[in-house]
């Protein structure tokens, strides 16, 4: 099932939430997990969670999907694993940044999550994708993470499962520019732009699953109002990037 969205004449199709998830075990030992086929062109969420034991068969010594509990001044703390380092989930072979989640429901960059869960977004390029938990120096790790991988509507920058205020909030903050870590660009062409904003646009309202506490949905604005409140941001937007343009 396709929506279709009309901007200033051009015509954006946008999947529909709501497609079943592929669901797979990642073992920590470096083993590679091919996903199936990742439709060219579509936004998916990869959730992963659990924890797994490494460097060994000692009980403190575990990791997540993003940290891992190491020893620090004479405590066990949980510390976010450095970029490009060990521990992490890695798509094809490269170390992707996870949103975490305090409360279950909201998912951001660079936060613990207590229930070891985590969130990324990744486009699909009309291939599988691999999974891995890659360690360069441990070879001794034991378990893994349950992944899954499910369709997303373009437009939920925060991977929570829906489209909404925040998601809007989020691409206006990014427009004209490059895309921040709560990305706008769903696309994937570099720049968040109208494009992007018309993908949302179709979207706005959807959800992947149950709404975050049952609240979704009621009060979305209108896809006329989004597009006003737009054109209201960009007006704003506009004058305040030329004056720093030409600021002597």
């Amino acid at each position: 099932m396709m929506r279709t969205a009309f901007l200033l004449g051009v015509v954006f199709a946008a999947p529909c939430a709501g497609a079943a998830a592929d669901e797979f075990y990642v073992p920590s030992d470096g083993s590679i997990v091919t996903s199936g086929l990742l439709a060219a062109g579509r936004t998916y969420i990869i959730e992963a969670e659990g924890f797994y034991q490494y460097r060994g068969d000692d009980p403190d010594k575990i990791a997540d999907a993003e940290w891992v509990r190491t020893y620090v001044d004479d405590a066990w703390t949980w510390v976010e694993t450095p970029g490009g380092g060990d521990l992490d989930l890695y798509v094809d072979g490269a170390d992707i940044s996870m949103m975490g989640s305090e409360d279950g429901v909201t998912f951001r960059p660079h936060v613990f999550s207590p229930d070891n869960t985590y969130r990324a977004t990744v486009f699909g390029q009309g291939a599988a994708i691999a999974l891995s938990i890659y360690d360069t120096q441990y070879d001794d790790n034991i378990g893994g993470l349950n992944v899954t991988i499910s369709l997303l509507a373009a437009g939920d920058t925060n991977a929570d499962g829906a489209v909404d205020v925040e998601d809007y909030e989020n691409l206006i903050a990014q427009f004209g520019a490059a895309p921040g870590e709560q990305s706008a660009d769903f696309n994937g062409d570099g720049i968040v732009d109208l494009t992007d904003f018309a993908l949302l646009r179709a979207n706005f309202g959807q959800t992947v699953g149950p709404a975050p506490g049952g609240q979704l949905g009621a009060a979305a604005p209108e896809p006329a109002t989004l597009t006003a409140m737009l054109l209201g941001a960009l007006a704003v937007i506009g004058p305040r990037r030329s004056s720093r343009r030409y600021a002597k």
